[in-house]
């Protein structure tokens, strides 16, 4: 079974409620993946046991490796990164999704709070994403690319160790309660 571990950062951030505009930054109208636009996109294939970075220049090209795989699992990707990619033209299937946050919330019957990327992997790996998502598309918009590409390469890491676990079993930690989630497989394995 080839896999494909994706995650990207937006290039403009949205405001939050009652948050007051950085001088000097841009921002999406509100927030809508299809508005916020895609600075870097990265993934990890399975098949090569390699990483990619995809940027304006090369996204397309994300397309064929969507359809040469199996499963493409993120991290709230079909509610997020997947409305993005659309605005730009490409398509992913749903049903090759396997989105690790929303099989949390199916765990949980509907809860998610206190599941982020970073309170998942603190809790299982004792690792952190050692940056706040919200800054990446500032970060961008200030030049800072190559810590973009990095903050979206180790966000790719973390999802892949967390679907990691969940294919080894018995699952993962929630890190509100410490109870054990059970987690669905993919329908391929």
């Amino acid at each position: 079974m080839r896999f494909i571990v994706y995650d990207l950062e937006t290039e403009l951030p949205a405001l939050r409620r009652g948050e007051v505009p950085e001088y000097g930054t841009t921002y999406a109208p509100r927030f809508d993946p299809a508005e916020m636009g895609i600075s870097v996109l990265c993934a990890f294939d399975s098949l090569e046991e390699t990483y990619h970075v995809y940027l304006e220049d090369n996204l397309q090209d994300f397309q064929k490796l969507i359809w040469e795989a199996d499963t493409l699992v993120g991290f709230n990707n079909i509610r997020f990164d997947n409305q993005a990619l659309a605005a730009k033209g490409l398509h992913v299937p749903t049903e090759k999704c396997y989105d690790i946050l929303q099989h949390i919330r199916d765990a949980r019957d509907g809860s998610f709070a206190g599941h982020s990327l970073d309170a998942m992997c603190e809790r299982n790996f004792n690792e952190t994403k050692g940056d706040l998502g919200s800054a990446a598309p500032k970060n961008w918009q200030m030049g800072r690319r190559g810590s973009v590409i990095n903050y979206c390469l180790r966000d790719v890491h973390l999802t892949k160790r967390l679907f990691d676990a969940i294919i080894d079993g018995p699952g993962l930690i929630s890190p509100v309660d410490g109870s054990l989630l059970y987690l669905s497989h993919p329908a391929i394995y």
